[in-house]
């Protein structure tokens, strides 16, 4: 029972991180469809979805995950399980550099689906809040739960974000730009992100990466600068191992045999104890920078509290539904 409770743990856990939990009525009718070979098209980038997510259309109307949309477009996403809400909003500084490693990282050769598979969707009751504003789906549109998380139709999305979503049926392609993507593109195409020569006064070409004075000695990188970059991680880690594991988790539910669950309990483990490591990683390089440069580690008190928390309160909401 232990290794049970911890793979249900970790998933659990990755469900508070990332996923949109929405659970589904037990009354709802589950519609059988399938995914869509579709290309995800984001700010001139072809994104991979997540592991265990699809794009299909149901109704002549195209779905996608509402958070990998957003997340796409620089979206921060919210979900309040007591009022089943979700929200949209824009991101922090903190969170916008998070959302950028994510897009980093999802980018793929190829956007498309390499084959079609069974879909299983449960309409679900959702608020969507999209800005501090409450946007409708038209009448006979609906949101699903597909594994955990919310699907909405490519076109209510972009007319509740305010910007630019469109469905090219010829390519079979969804394509999305961003605010920020517009905004540079009718700047010249420059974003001014990690110009390594010719982009401001500190650190002429040539020089690291954290800017060197004329003569070779390192600048001192400031606190702020090291703790950003840690909260960046981690963020990033807690989306990557949170998907992960939710995806693990209802796997092990849905497992036909035994055997299956076995197998899926020790992935869920091995998983839990990857993302660990990272943490770990992520605290020793962090400790490293604060230290070199004469700072305070006292932040990683925090840093490793918050996320045991996250661990316990996952254990103890697993203990509950027992």
């Amino acid at each position: 029972m232990k290794s049970k409770r911890n793979v249900v743990a970790a998933a659990l856990l990755g469900a508070m991180l990332l996923a949109v939990p929405v659970a589904a009525s037990a009354a709802s009718a589950t519609i059988a469809v399938e995914s869509k070979p579709i290309v995800m098209e984001f700010d001139g980038k072809k994104l991979a979805l997540p592991s265990g997510q699809v794009a299909f259309m149901y109704q002549s109307k195209v779905y996608i995950p509402l958070r990998f949309a957003s997340y796409a477009l620089q979206k921060q996403v919210g979900y309040d399980v007591k009022s089943k809400m979700v929200t949209v909003t824009e991101p922090t500084s903190s969170q916008l550099v998070a959302l950028k490693e994510y897009l980093a990282n999802a980018t793929a050769s190829s956007g498309q689906v390499a084959t079609t598979a069974k879909v299983k969707l449960v309409p679900t009751a959702v608020k969507l809040v999209f800005d501090g504003v409450e946007k409708k789906l038209p009448v006979g549109q609906q949101a699903f739960n597909v594994n955990g998380s919310i699907y909405v139709p490519v076109r209510f999305f972009a007319e509740a974000v305010g910007t630019t979503v469109l469905w090219d049926a010829k390519t079979g392609t969804v394509l999305g730009e961003s605010k920020a993507y517009r905004e540079a593109q009718s700047n010249g195409g420059s974003t001014n992100e990690g110009s390594a020569s010719g982009g401001g006064t500190e650190g002429k070409a040539g020089s690291g990466s954290n800017g060197s004075s004329s003569g070779g000695e390192t600048a001192k990188l400031s606190y702020d600068s090291i703790t950003a970059s840690a909260k960046s991680q981690l963020e990033t880690l807690e989306t990557s191992c949170g998907s992960d594991l939710l995806s693990l988790a209802l796997q092990y539910y849905a497992a036909p045999t035994a055997e299956r669950q076995a197998e899926l309990k020790e992935k869920g483990v091995n998983k839990l104890n990857a993302c660990k490591a990272q943490f770990e990683s992520i605290l020793s390089d962090t400790e490293n920078k604060l230290t070199t440069n004469g700072y305070s580690t006292e932040i990683l008190t925090e840093y490793r509290k918050a996320f045991e928390e996250k661990i316990e309160a996952g254990k103890a909401q697993f203990k509950q539904s027992q």
